[in-house]
């Protein structure tokens, strides 16, 4: 995989090289395969604002295992890991993504990803661990605003900002039911700092004004002030209806 990427690397002088990856369970492992992705190798130089919002709507993957970065590049960038957290690699990725000015693709599959019920993303040992999750999605928004990266793209990171916040509380109430009221308030609090205006974020208008998925309008309303035991324990209740729906 790596000598693929490079040899890529080197003939582009790319500061980015994405590895097109594939997902499978554990039963599928004796079926998995290299091969091609039918797509061809491909380089952007994101030297205008146009190229890099189009770049920025892309899925690279938000992991940092299927790529491999420069590192005279990163260095002079500053970029570098979350220490002592999970999904340490969220802010790095945000960060990569929003910096890189040379980025390629290999036209073949060299990474494939097995998920694993026991692993550190997947356990649902330590809700505490989930937690690490979205306090560092709301770093990578302080960062990227700390480097000067973040207002030109407002639109991209606020859609993406609350995509991200949304389905975490929706996948924490149905795994654990409960989350301490502290901790929710503070999240809710940062919320409120980074995105003052949040009510008037497209996508947040879209969904308090939709009915039709009451627990994410639920969750938004929290964002109006401080939240309670009750309120937990009704949104508990109807992100578990909402995923009833779906089996």
């Amino acid at each position: 995989m790596f000598e693929l990427l490079y040899d890529n690397a080197k003939e582009n002088n790319s500061e980015v090289v994405v590895a097109y990856n594939k997902t499978h369970t554990r039963e599928e492992l004796s079926f998995i395969k290299m091969g091609a992705t039918g797509r061809k190798n491909r380089t952007m130089i994101l030297d205008t604002p146009e190229k890099k919002a189009e770049f920025l709507e892309q899925d690279i993957n938000g992991a940092a295992w299927n790529k491999l970065y420069n590192r005279e590049w990163m260095l002079k960038n500053k970029i570098a890991f979350t220490e002592h957290s999970n999904y340490e690699d969220i802010v790095f990725s945000v960060i990569v993504k929003a910096s890189v000015k040379k980025v390629s693709w290999t036209e073949n599959y060299v990474y494939h990803h097995i998920d694993r019920e026991d692993s550190e993303s997947m356990s649902t040992a330590n809700w505490k661990r989930k937690v690490d999750y979205i306090i560092n999605t709301q770093r990578a928004i302080e960062e990227l605003k700390e480097r000067n990266l973040f207002d030109e793209f407002y639109d991209h990171y606020a859609k993406s900002y609350f995509v991200s916040y949304l389905s975490f509380f929706r996948s924490f109430m149905n795994m654990y039911t409960y989350m301490p009221v502290d901790i929710w308030n503070s999240i809710n609090n940062t919320v409120r700092i980074q995105f003052p205006d949040y009510q008037k974020i497209p996508l947040v208008e879209m969904i308090l004004n939709d009915e039709s998925h009451p627990d994410l309008t639920g969750i938004l309303y929290g964002l109006s002030g401080k939240v309670s035991d009750a309120y937990i324990e009704e949104i508990g209740k109807m992100v578990r209806e909402e995923a009833a729906k779906c089996q």
